[in-house]
């Protein structure tokens, strides 16, 4: 299989890595881009703001704003199992 990204040659199931759609195109990523993409997703959750991405949907707001509701509530569990 080959990277969508890199363009290298991968063995999915002896390396790693997922082959899918993006939309409509199909996409294979090595497990070193893969892993590339979750580290840029993680920066990209933690920069956004909503006056900073105006281009972003009220649906993907929305998501964003769930997720961070929910690792509050994860924080407070954690803390009210902890004592």
């Amino acid at each position: 299989m080959i990277c969508s990204i890199c363009k290298s040659d991968f063995n999915i199931d002896s390396e790693g890595g997922v082959e899918g759609n993006f939309g409509i195109l199909p996409v294979a990523f090595c497990s070193t881009c893969l892993s590339c993409i979750y580290d840029l997703v993680d920066e990209l959750e933690e920069e956004l703001e909503e006056d900073q991405v105006p281009w972003l949907t009220r649906v993907e707001l929305d998501t964003l704003q769930r997720k961070e509701e929910n690792k509050a509530w994860n924080g407070q569990k954690k803390q009210e199992a902890q004592t």
